[in-house]
Order: C-alpha cells, then structure tokens, then sequence
C-alpha cells in the first residue's frame, strides 16, 4: 500500500506542478519538497497537511479494524490468486459505510492478470453499487471485459442468474453466494451443487 507521503507527491506529479512550484506555494523548502518525495526525508505531520493543502487534499484519520484496502487486497491475490480474495475483498467493503467503502476502493489496485482485474473491479463496482456510492475513476478506466466467460478455480460454473452484474458485464462468472463468506449460505449453496453433481 503506499504511503500518505507516497499518495500525496503522486497526487503532485498526477496535477503536473512542479517541486519547485509546490516548494513555491507552500513555504516548504524545494530541497525538502524533494528529500519528502523521495524518501530521503520524513515529513512532519504539518509539513503533509500544507503540502496536501496546496494540492486540494486532505488528510483524514481513518479507523479501518483490519479492513485492507482494495490495493491491498490486489497484492493478496497477486501472491496468491485465490477465490478466497474476493470473498474477503467483498466482505471489506460491504461491512463498512459508504464512505469508507469509497476510501477503500479509491487506490487503483495493481494489476494481476486480465482474469483477476476484471473480477476485483467487478467485486469493487458491485459492492459500490449496493452502498449507491460513487465509483473510483480507476474502476471505468480499467473497461475490463474478457472475452469468455471466466470463473476462478474453487467456483462452480453458474447456471443461474445470481451472478451481479458487474461482474456478468465483464465475463467473470461468480455467483453473489460463492462470493459471501457467510456459512449458511456457503452451505446450502455446497449443497445444492454436490446435489446437481456440478461438482
């Protein structure tokens, strides 16, 4: 996950000021502006919120309970692609309020591969949608849509319609049910299948 002085002086870079501009509109010295930015140097808590202030930012406590970050979960599935990623990308999102859903979502994820983006950003977009939040800009910017349908390893193949639309729009092919982590559902959604021998 990067860093509050990370996002910050990605935030500079992504506006186009300069270091030596933002050293201008905040009084921060431009070798410190660029000490700060590498890494070299640690900013004090004032010097961020002046820097963020000149940026339009602000900084915001923000109490996650062991709630992980959409580019959290991104490098989860990265080390290890599991459907196990999503049901807890999932349960992160919707167990909190809308705003914070937003803030959890906001950091564009890394990339993993096609497969995998297209259901974290499926995941992402359907959990927004149910808070009626608004979706981060990486979310539409990514259009990922495979070109056949997808369903990750540890899933049946859905037959039915209880797959969210976010995902069903990208080919991805997981029900709303394998994606809770709630075990009654889990059970009689096991259950149902090892009956149908889809498994």
């Amino acid at each position: 996950m990067l860093s509050i002085t990370d996002q910050i002086f990605l935030e500079r870079r992504r506006s186009g000021i300069s270091q030596a501009r933002l050293a201008e509109v905040t009084g921060v010295a431009a070798s410190n502006v660029s000490a700060h930015e590498s890494g070299a140097r640690r900013p004090t808590i004032a010097t961020l919120e002046t820097v963020a202030d000149a940026l339009g930012l602000r900084l915001l406590a923000l109490d996650l309970r062991s709630r992980r970050t959409v580019l959290d979960h991104s490098d989860a599935v990265r080390r290890q692609p599991d459907f196990l990623g999503l049901q807890r990308l999932r349960r992160d999102l919707t167990s909190v309020d809308p705003a914070t859903a937003v803030l959890l979502a906001s950091a564009a994820p890394k990339q993993v591969s096609p497969e995998w983006d297209a259901a974290i950003a499926g995941v992402v977009e359907w959990c927004l949608e149910n808070h009626n939040a608004p979706l981060p800009r990486w979310v539409s910017s990514w259009g990922f849509s495979l070109n056949t349908p997808w369903h990750p390893e540890g899933t049946c193949e859905p037959t039915d319609g209880a797959i969210p639309g976010p995902l069903r729009r990208r080919n991805v092919f997981v029900t709303d049910v394998e994606l809770t982590d709630d075990p009654q559902l889990e059970d009689r959604f096991w259950s149902d299948h090892l009956a149908e021998g889809d498994l």
